[in-house]
C-alpha cells in the first residue's frame, strides 16, 4: 500500500504570525469602538449638571454638597455685598416665592443686566446647605417674557416697580 502524500492547503501551513496579522485590524476596531463606548458612560454620568429649583434644593441639600448644581432664583432686595479690595467677592441672595433662599458667592464682573428682583440662573459647586460658590450667572430678562404673561409680582420684589422699569431692559439677554 502506498500511502500518498497530502499537499497541504496554504491556509493550514500559515504561521500563528500570520494569523495573528489577519486578526489585528478587527481587534483593533473593537477596542476602538469600546473605548468611545466607555468615554461616553463616563462622561454622561461624571459631567452632568443637576438643574434644580430652589425647593428641590431645600428639600435634598445634603444630596448636592460639593455637587455641581444649576439654580434659579430671584435676586433678593438688599441682600448684595461686594467686599473691599482687589479681587471680586461679590455675595447677594436668591429666592423664590416659598420663602426658600441660597447664598451666592460670586468671583466674576456681573452682567448689566443684573439687579435686585431680577431672576438669575446661576451654576456652580454646592459649598454647604445654603451656600453655592457660582462660575457662572445669567440673567433672565424679563422684557423677553411679557407677552407670555411671566412678567409679574414675583420679578418685581421693588414696590416701585412698573411695567415701564421693565421694558427698559435690553432684549436679548
Amino acid at each position: 500500500m502506498a500511502r500518498r502524500l497530502r499537499v497541504p492547503d496554504s491556509e493550514s501551513t500559515a504561521t500563528l504570525g500570520e494569523r495573528l496579522r489577519a486578526l489585528a485590524f478587527p481587534a483593533f476596531i473593537v477596542v476602538l469602538v469600546l473605548s468611545g463606548l466607555g468615554l461616553v458612560v463616563h462622561s454622561s454620568t461624571s459631567g452632568g449638571v443637576y438643574y434644580l429649583t430652589l425647593a428641590e434644593l431645600e428639600a435634598k441639600s445634603s444630596e448636592y454638597v460639593g455637587q455641581e448644581i444649576r439654580v434659579t432664583g430671584v435676586v433678593q432686595a438688599e441682600s448684595f455685598y461686594e467686599a473691599p479690595g482687589d479681587e471680586i467677592n461679590i455675595e447677594f441672595t436668591i429666592g423664590d416665592n416659598d420663602g426658600n433662599l441660597l447664598e451666592v458667592r460670586f468671583h466674576q464682573l456681573l452682567p448689566d443686566a443684573f439687579q435686585e428682583g431680577r431672576e438669575v440662573i446661576v451654576w456652580g459647586r454646592l459649598l454647604s446647605a445654603d451656600t453655592i460658590e457660582c462660575d457662572r450667572l445669567t440673567v433672565k430678562c424679563p422684557s423677553k417674557y411679557k407677552d407670555e404673561g411671566l412678567v409679574g409680582e414675583q420679578l418685581d420684589t421693588d414696590a416701585g416697580a412698573t411695567d415701564s422699569a421693565t421694558e427698559a431692559a435690553p432684549v436679548g439677554y
